[in-house]
């Protein structure tokens, strides 16, 4: 059985919330971690050069300025489904410990991304339905919430590093969201928490590229991105699918074309004194407007 474990304010706002509700939620969030597939799966990886199926130039800065001794939550832009896969080959790459990325629940599909070793729950992802926030009922919203919350609280609690890109989704623009468009969730759990791990640090992280893989299918995705019906989730998920492999298919034919892409880890940002910073505004809206300052400075710094 689950054990909740939630603050003061949160259980009183969510005291009707159903409790076998509220437990299904937060099975279908967690991970299902399993170290030994991920470290196979690493293994593998550089044996067959993944990250050379989609880029002929990937460049990583910044990665030696993760600090070891601290436990770390990654905040990112958010601009492809490859920032996923170039961060974790970044970090697997330099004997970084993995953290636990958080993913949209499209990207649950372990069967189909499975057979290409990339799933997910097996790699330690945990999942947001961003459907069920913005469509479902009042009382499955905030169960996802609070269910979200506890989640996130025990992965923190259990020392486990944590990779969060909390824009919500992809940037189709191609550049960082502005800091008040970014959700606020990871930031207020952050803030309200802070005391429980003073050893925590935020690390910003940028990711760029010349030419993404899904640009040519960003019009579809834009179009069909409710997934309203049995067509527009075959057509959202099919432009996404063939992106991919039309990159992969063009990287084979050599046809001289540079694919780019860059990952940047910025300097560590100590949590407790990123806090004593904030002066008059909220902790969470100070902590989030420094650390998306930072992350669009890393952003604007790299040039193809």
């Amino acid at each position: 059985m689950t054990c909740l474990v939630f603050s003061m304010d949160q259980g009183t706002r969510f005291s009707g919330v159903n409790q076998q509700l509220l437990e299904r939620t937060i099975h279908d969030i967690r991970h299902g971690f399993d170290p030994n597939y991920s470290a196979r799966m690493g293994s593998l990886a550089k044996l067959l050069g993944f990250s050379g199926w989609f880029f002929n130039d990937l460049r990583v800065s910044g990665v030696e300025s993760i600090p070891r001794d601290k436990q770390i939550v990654y905040l990112g832009n958010h601009l492809s489904h490859s920032d996923y896969l170039v961060a974790w080959n970044a970090l697997s790459e330099n004997n970084v410990p993995l953290p636990r990325f958080c993913a949209g629940k499209n990207l649950d599909h372990p069967l189909f991304l499975g057979l290409f070793g990339m799933d997910f729950r097996r790699h330690g992802t945990f999942f947001v339905d961003r459907d069920l926030l913005s469509r479902g009922r009042r009382e499955e919203r905030e169960a996802y919430a609070l269910a979200f919350d506890h989640v996130v609280h025990e992965m923190l609690h259990n020392g486990e590093g944590l990779f969060v890109f909390p824009e919500g989704g992809r940037q189709y623009q191609g550049t960082p969201a502005p800091a008040e468009k970014v959700k606020s969730t990871i930031f207020r759990v952050l803030a309200h928490s802070a005391e429980s791990w003073p050893d925590l640090a935020v690390v910003p992280v940028a990711f760029a590229y010349n030419t993404r893989i899904e640009e040519d299918a960003f019009s579809t995705l834009t179009r069909t991105k409710s997934r309203s019906n049995l067509f527009e989730r075959m057509q959202y998920y099919g432009a996404d699918l063939g992106s991919f492999l039309k990159r992969f298919a063009d990287l084979r034919a050599h046809d001289g074309s540079t694919y780019s892409c860059a990952v940047s880890f910025g300097e560590p940002i100590d949590l407790q004194q990123a806090l004593a910073r904030n002066g008059d505004s909220p902790s969470w809206k100070h902590l989030r407007s420094e650390v998306w300052e930072r992350v669009h400075s890393l952003h604007e710094q790299i040039k193809f």
